[in-house]
């Protein structure tokens, strides 16, 4: 099969159906779903076997149950992937029905021979629980269209897996992975190493945001700040996260298929991650080091980390 579709579930029964129903909207067809369950006490599982049933050649379903938490779960779905191109799938998300067919065409446009890895992302608009539009542009909406990839992507997690399409060449680099660690910054902060991430400005999805992360994408300007002080425990999570993936790099080894330039910044930064706090903090003010783009997360990064 030339794409596989990746998708964790787990009590989706409420908004399943309609992301299903919207792969199977696509107007590329040579794809099919894996799906892995992590555990659902709902309905999530008959909805599944129901559209396995009426579509076999489009979904399967892994028979690996075990509840292992969302980040475990895409990391199993990865380890299962065969094809030669794939996209992350969320439960409760919709895919626009060009969706594939224009990020593949993407994909496959610079990859070359298929040697190069290559990662992907689109821009999505915003839906609510109940599938009204939040904001057009979820890159707008969290200020991404104004900031580069690079460095970014090595301090905070700011693309949802299911904008991303990526080539077997990626995939074969990202695995190993470690455990309880975002595919989708994993991916992010590889893609930024290679040079291989690539941005296309067209919606192809409807990314739903719930009460929570709603008021979370609302967050901008100095509220990001006031955010950071109420939710301290978040910047402090992002560094030690940053931390165990650039130390889960450095310990894979296979470093020379990296850009040279930015993976010895990433070390520095990491060597000054690695100090006291106190002394951490000195050499961060004094030193020459990567630091998000924006002046807003950069301050609050320091002040936390």
């Amino acid at each position: 099969m030339k794409v596989e579709i990746l998708l964790s579930t787990y009590n989706g029964e409420r908004f399943l159906e309609s992301q299903l129903d919207s792969l199977l909207h696509q107007t590329y067809k040579d794809w099919v779903c894996i799906i892995r369950d992590d555990g659902s006490t709902d309905s999530t599982i008959s909805i599944i076997e129901k559209y396995i049933n009426n579509y076999p050649d489009h979904f399967r379903l892994l028979p690996d149950r075990e509840h292992v938490g969302w980040k475990e779960s895409f990391r199993r779905l990865i380890y299962q992937c065969q094809a030669e191109y794939a996209f992350f799938c969320d439960q409760d998300d919709i895919w626009n029905e060009y969706k594939i067919e224009v990020m593949l065409g993407c994909v496959k446009a610079l990859e070359l021979d298929g040697t190069v890895p290559v990662l992907c992302i689109c821009d999505l608009c915003v839906i609510d629980e109940s599938g009204d539009r939040v904001f057009d542009s979820y890159w707008e909406c969290k200020k991404e269209d104004t900031y580069d990839f690079w460095p970014d992507a090595v301090f905070y997690n700011s693309y949802p897996g299911m904008s991303m399409a990526m080539n077997r060449a990626f995939l074969d680099v990202i695995r190993p992975m470690p455990s309880e660690m975002p595919h989708d910054w994993w991916c992010t902060l590889n893609a930024v190493l290679l040079k291989g991430f690539y941005k296309i400005p067209v919606k192809l999805g409807c990314y739903r945001s719930h009460k929570g992360n709603v008021e979370g994408l609302k967050v901008l300007g100095w509220r990001l700040l006031l955010y950071y002080l109420r939710c301290i425990n978040l910047p402090i999570k992002y560094v030690k996260e940053s931390c165990r993936m650039i130390e889960y790099l450095i310990d894979r080894g296979d470093l020379q298929r990296y850009d040279p330039n930015r993976l010895q910044e990433v070390l520095i930064l990491y060597k000054i991650l690695k100090r006291t706090p106190i002394l951490r903090k000195i050499i961060l003010l004094f030193s020459r080091h990567i630091s998000p783009t924006s002046f807003l997360r950069k301050l609050g990064w320091f002040l936390f980390v």
